[in-house]
């Protein structure tokens, strides 16, 4: 390890190299002009590229000299700055995956306050936005609920860079809403479906209309197909004695748990007046 006394050594060698360097190169140049006005050129244009030429010749020796006088001093520099670096965004690593995020949710425009949005397992609805995190007050309990928790969620804004999101409010006004309603499979399906449609229908009619134009506009502005907002009910089996109905129906932002209620309460109160009518199975886990 080199002492002191030979870092001064070095320095002053240097600098001793690096003066003699820099007279050499003011002696060229000088030299180079001298030489140039003695010829006999005519052209004024001439002459000047020639000093020109002479000029950066010689200040190009300059740089490759001292880059080459202080070529071990200039690397020990490089490499400090380097390892400084690397810890600083290793110490910051997280706070620039922030910024950053912050800086894509306001290019990209996915979401902003008031909507709800889904992001992992954290679902609810943005409240507040700052440079380094999002405040949601949580929806749920889980994802088939559509009610306020009274939790607030605070995320820091570099979920959003790594993370899909899924923006439930997208449309603003109206969305597609849908959930299952399980029954058992030796039951008449027919009959459950024909009074879910009806249930469906006589909650949804008074604002179909007005979702329709709205859903249509909104598919129409973004140049995707446009939804059929009617309500409509698939068939599907994923265990041998469950027939799955799942109903989907247009329903204003932020209630459609309101919405699914009523049509649940009115369809159970239609389908068990029967009593030859199997009771209703607990909600499955999943939904479409």
């Amino acid at each position: 390890m080199p002492t002191p006394m030979f870092e001064s050594s070095d320095l002053v060698a240097n600098l001793l190299q690096s003066t003699i360097l820099l007279v050499i190169v003011v002696a060229t140049r000088l030299l180079g002009n001298f030489a140039l006005n003695k010829q006999n050129i005519q052209s004024g244009e001439l002459r000047l590229r020639w000093k020109v030429q002479i000029r950066n010749s010689c200040f190009l020796l300059l740089l490759l000299g001292l880059l080459i006088i202080w070529g071990t001093e200039l690397k020990t520099i490089a490499l400090s700055l380097v390892a400084v670096a690397v810890a600083l965004i290793l110490a910051t690593k997280e706070l620039i995956m922030c910024l950053t995020g912050s800086l894509f949710k306001m290019t990209s425009g996915e979401f902003t306050v008031g909507d709800r949005i889904k992001i992992a397992e954290f679902r609810g609805e943005v409240v507040d936005q700052t440079l380094l995190s999002t405040t949601l007050i949580e929806v749920g309990p889980g994802r088939h609920m559509h009610q306020q928790t009274g939790r607030a969620i605070t995320l820091p804004n570099s979920i959003f860079v790594t993370t899909p999101l899924i923006n439930e409010s997208f449309t603003h006004s109206y969305v597609l809403h849908s959930f299952s309603v399980p029954i058992e499979l030796t039951s008449n399906w027919r009959i459950a479906e024909q009074l879910l449609l009806a249930a469906a229908h006589t909650i949804c009619e008074p604002y179909r209309e007005q979702a329709e134009y709205y859903l249509t506009r909104a598919a129409r502005n973004r140049n995707v197909e446009v939804p059929n907002v009617k309500p409509r009910v698939s068939l599907n089996i994923n265990e041998p004695d469950r027939i799955i109905l799942i109903l989907r129906v247009p329903a204003p932002v932020r209630q459609q748990g309101r919405v699914e209620q009523e049509i649940i309460r009115t369809f159970l109160g239609a389908y068990l007046k029967d009593s030859s009518a199997p009771d209703i199975l607990p909600p499955l886990e999943q939904a479409v």
